[in-house]
């Protein structure tokens, strides 16, 4: 299935920086190095008593990943061409 990420903000309920929301979506990724689709990929920055997805996604953007999933908005607002979905947890 494909869904834009303002469908998906929508299904999470949560709160969106979107500078594109008509942008397609076709893959999910909780790991940085299984990326294959960038422009296609939702990247979750799930935080884990091992390690914190939110630390990866500077170098994402910068291989082509525009959508994500945080729940903080820890400066990554300076990435003008991203879109932020943050929840709660």
């Amino acid at each position: 299935m494909q869904y834009t990420i303002g469908q998906i903000t929508e299904i999470l309920n949560g709160k969106g920086k979107l500078s594109s929301p008509d942008s397609r979506v076709t893959r999910l990724l909780t790991d940085s190095r299984s990326l294959t689709f960038p422009e296609e990929t939702l990247f979750f920055a799930i935080k884990t008593k091992h390690g914190n997805g939110h630390r990866y996604i500077d170098s994402l953007y910068q291989r082509g990943v525009r959508n994500f999933v945080v729940n903080s908005d820890n400066g990554f607002r300076l990435l003008a061409e991203a879109n932020f979905i943050i929840v709660d947890d």
